[in-house]
């Protein structure tokens, strides 16, 4: 049994996450209130929770996102759609087998890119097509 020490409840130990740097191997406050406090720092911190997250998967920091997006003009580098079109930020475009990073693209233009798999003869293909049926 532990004591949390944000709620005051005692519980079992497996209700902490593990932490090997405390002397117990497990964190002073309960995974409830751990969540809680994590959920509430992102709800507040949405920015800066972008900016960990894109040079976590990305290698960007929020300020080379910001410098792209300017860059840019503030428009999708594919079909040239504004930013404020848009419901949402745009995606970190980047080549899946080397990781290179190569723009900012609309979700609808990221998500057109990855449902041909990156493939340009699949593009064309589906270029071709829709020249047939023009």
């Amino acid at each position: 049994m532990k004591t949390c020490t944000k709620c005051g409840i005692p519980k079992p130990l497996s209700e902490f996450f593990k932490d090997k740097q405390k002397k117990d191997g497990h964190r002073p406050d309960c995974k409830t209130c751990n969540i809680e406090k994590s959920t509430a720092w992102q709800r507040n911190n949405k920015e800066k929770r972008y900016g960990y997250d894109i040079k976590y998967k990305y290698g960007v920091s929020l300020q080379e996102y910001q410098k792209m997006l300017k860059d840019q003009n503030n428009k999708c580098a594919l079909c040239e759609k504004h930013i404020d079109e848009c419901n949402t930020r745009f995606h970190v475009d980047h080549n899946h087998k080397t990781g290179k990073v190569r723009a900012l693209l609309c979700v609808k233009c990221n998500h057109g890119i990855g449902a041909f798999m990156e493939d340009k003869k699949l593009l064309k293909e589906a270029v071709k097509y829709l020249d047939k049926y023009a």
